[in-house]
């Protein structure tokens, strides 16, 4: 469907798990009205592709090669063949990396900038129930003298649909950027509880908000957690994933 005509397919072994192995070839585009259809000769690409991955996310990788290069495609298929998928290792998109190594998250989506990291990976829910992880990339320039208060506007519209406190504040250094950290803790909404008599009651359920925000040039990440559950376990949890942060490319 993106401009490739399948040629086979075959399944493989990879990592202990099934993956499969594709082959293809690029469909030449149509010459524009006008144009010599000569000038859009050449030599023909061929593309291998290895499709892998579990119930919680999918890993594309693709190869292109003059088409009839059997010395390429073997280099290819080897180079493929050799990759290896670490437990809680992160293969999101985007121009940073974070780990979850250590902790009980894993990634669960992605949604334009923003990566949503749940319990196990399970599929995000509605509301919270126990907790999830946040990341966020944005192109927003925020003057030195103005970022503690943009941190703190930030937990606040991040925690708005709660009564809360603000608990700890500090400044942090990740991946080579400095920012703010901030935790709060918060009232949850009302739960149904059983009493000793067998009737019912309501009883607000306490939590725990995180949110760091660094600052590039031009550019800020943003890493926030919310825990109902367990929470002083998670807020821990939150800290070990963000302190993994770093951009790619940069050493």
């Amino acid at each position: 469907a993106d401009g490739i005509k399948l040629l086979k397919s075959s399944p493989v072994t990879l990592n202990g798990k099934r993956a499969m192995m594709i082959s293809g070839k690029l469909i030449p585009e149509e010459p524009e009205e006008g144009s010599n259809a000569e000038d859009t000769g050449g030599e023909e690409t061929e593309v291998l592709l290895l499709a892998l991955g579990d119930e919680r996310m999918t890993v594309l990788m693709y190869g292109y090669y003059p088409a009839g290069d059997k010395s390429a495609v073997g280099l290819l298929r080897n180079s493929m063949l050799s990759t290896i998928l670490m437990p809680g290792q992160s293969v999101s998109s985007g121009e940073y990396s974070l780990s979850t190594n250590g902790t009980k998250f894993a990634l669960a989506d992605e949604a334009s900038s923003t990566r949503y990291y749940t319990l196990g990976g399970a599929p995000l829910q509605g509301d919270v129930s126990v907790a999830v992880y946040t990341a966020k990339r944005s192109s927003q320039d925020v003057p030195e003298d103005q970022r503690a208060a943009f941190a703190e506007k930030a937990i606040a519209m991040y925690l708005s649909a709660y009564e809360f406190s603000i608990t700890s504040r500090k400044e942090v250094s990740f991946g080579g950027l400095k920012g703010f950290e901030i935790t709060a803790d918060f009232d949850g909404k009302p739960r149904s509880i059983k009493t000793a008599s067998g009737g019912k009651a309501k009883r607000k359920t306490t939590g725990k908000g995180y949110l760091v925000v660094l600052f590039g040039d031009g550019t800020l990440y943003a890493f926030s957690g919310i825990a109902v559950k367990n929470s002083e376990s998670y807020l821990q949890q939150f800290r070990k994933i963000t302190s993994t942060f770093k951009i790619l490319g940069k050493s």
